[in-house]
């Protein structure tokens, strides 16, 4: 009886690090992301502009801010300040366009970087 005990955990020991060792776990993509404001002071009745850079992670991508019907959730940013607010939409770099197998319809998406520009 005690041998066939040592057996199952000598085999259920060996399965755990069989398994542990040989799983790859993703690594965690990170997006980098780089604002600026231009001028850096403003006054009232004044406005700055705000630019965003993001450096996106081979084999990854972002959907653009377009909002297509029953498409991907589109990429949105948002200014949580007191002291400023958009005085008009993003404009940004051209994404790319491609139909989407998954989706059955053309997508567009930013691969590898992306930059936008707003007035506040």
């Amino acid at each position: 009886m005690f041998r066939y005990r040592r057996l199952y955990y000598i085999f259920f020991t060996t399965f755990v690090f069989f398994l542990i060792g040989s799983t790859s776990f993703a690594e965690d993509p990170h997006i980098t992301a780089k604002t600026s404001i231009d001028p850096q002071s403003i006054f009232v009745n004044e406005y700055a502009e705000v630019n965003i850079s993001l450096k996106i992670p081979t084999g990854f991508h972002l959907y653009s801010m377009l909002n297509i019907d029953d498409g991907p959730i589109p990429l949105s940013v948002k200014i949580n300040s007191e002291s400023l607010s958009a005085a008009g939409n993003f404009f940004g770099s051209r994404p790319e366009v491609k139909f989407d197998e998954g989706f059955e319809k053309n997508i567009e998406y930013y691969n590898n970087f992306a930059s936008f520009k707003l007035n506040v």
